[in-house]
């Protein structure tokens, strides 16, 4: 019995403290994941769900990044007249959603992405 317990005194002493560093290391590393998923969140705020690359009329809406069901997506000119519509509550929720502005003539537009609860706007103009 006295075995057992300077064996067991002993396994404490020495094991625990790496025990604990272990657990302090695993917890460091779920704050760094806090840190790159508030990063994103942040990448979002920033209106990242619309993308439309220089020099090219299409403007690309990735789905993925509306944490929601979507309904409609509307492109509307400077007097608020429909210029396009489209129901998209069938696509999937990762979809990138493709909008050619070149069939549009040059002006103003908002794009209106349509949740069943919220509205995403962006502002565009075409050259």
């Amino acid at each position: 019995m006295k075995r057992f317990l300077i064996l067991s005194s002993f396994l404490a002493l020495f094991l625990l403290p790496s025990f604990l560093s272990a657990q302090t290391s695993v917890k460091n590393s779920f704050e760094g994941l806090a840190v790159i998923e508030k990063s994103l969140l942040n990448i979002e705020n920033q209106n990242w769900v619309y993308h439309a690359e220089d020099g090219s009329n299409l403007l690309y809406i990735d789905f993925d990044k509306i944490n929601m069901n979507l309904n409609q997506v509307f492109v509307k000119n400077e007097s608020g007249v429909v210029m396009y519509q489209d129901e998209v509550w069938d696509l999937p929720v990762d979809a990138i959603y493709e909008i050619d502005l070149a069939q549009f003539p040059k002006g103003a537009y908002v794009i209106e992405v349509n949740a069943f609860t919220k509205t995403f706007k962006k502002e565009v103009s075409t050259n």
